[in-house]
């Protein structure tokens, strides 16, 4: 199931059946939905599963600086060789690692000959990109690479956001959620969380819906998820009036 398979599920439960017709407004209520799901997986007591993934890049002669993903939260170590599985270690500051022949090599010379990399630092900086703060990863090794090397890491990503637009983009941005997990994790939580949409109106869908979403929720970690009745409906996502 893809993101536009999400949206149709969620779009049903405010009777909309043609996604290509459904106002933007509520397309903007099926989105905040799927984040609110994001949200709770990403957070959950087994989110390391979810949010963690396997990563290389292949070195180029005669560069010592990587730019990572953009979407990269944190690197997880160790950072290795692909092929043997052999460490690199970490230096404790960019420092240490521009000082990796008087540190590492008991000798004056700051200047390296190229090699096999030995040590690396994660520089990170943070910019702002629009309205937005952006975080900047780069790898950076020592010795200089002589040749081409295929280093793996771990890495953990940031929690996805998508907005109504996603669900007719193209190409679909992707679910990075393994695809078993789809349908019995993601879909029922975000189901859940569009009944707080204005436009729900199907009461007696909630108890089967938050049924659903305990079940997913423990799934995740969660050992006594919270859920409301039709009784005590949190605010919805949104208190707004619409003309046709």
């Amino acid at each position: 199931m893809d993101i536009q398979g999400i949206e149709a599920h969620l779009l049903r439960l405010v009777n909309i059946e043609s996604v290509a017709s459904a106002p933007s407004y509520i397309k903007d209520d099926a989105a905040t939905s799927l984040n609110q799901a994001f949200q709770e997986i990403w957070s959950s007591p087994d989110s390391d599963y979810f949010t963690r993934e396997e990563k290389s890049l292949s070195t180029v002669a005669g560069t010592k600086s990587y730019a990572l993903e953009s979407a990269i939260q944190d690197i997880l170590g160790p950072i290795r060789f692909t092929a043997t599985g052999k460490p690199i270690a970490p230096c404790e500051s960019k420092g240490e690692l521009h000082a990796f022949g008087p540190i590492f090599q008991s000798g004056n010379d700051y200047d390296v000959d190229q090699g096999e990399p030995q040590v690396y630092y994660l520089d990170r900086t943070r910019s702002l990109s629009y309205d937005d703060e952006v975080l900047v990863v780069n790898l950076l090794l020592a010795p200089t690479p002589d040749r081409a090397y295929a280093i793996t890491y771990d890495a953990t990503f940031e929690c996805p956001s998508y907005e109504a637009a996603d669900f007719c983009a193209s190409p679909l941005p992707s679910l990075p959620i393994p695809h078993k997990y789809v349908e019995t994790v993601l879909l029922p939580i975000a189901r859940y969380h569009m009944t707080r949409s204005h436009f729900f109106k199907n009461q007696n869908l909630l108890k089967p819906l938050a049924e659903d979403y305990q079940k997913a929720m423990r799934q995740i970690g969660y050992l006594d998820p919270q859920v409301y009745s039709a009784d005590t409906k949190p605010p919805q996502i949104a208190e707004r009036s619409h003309t046709e």
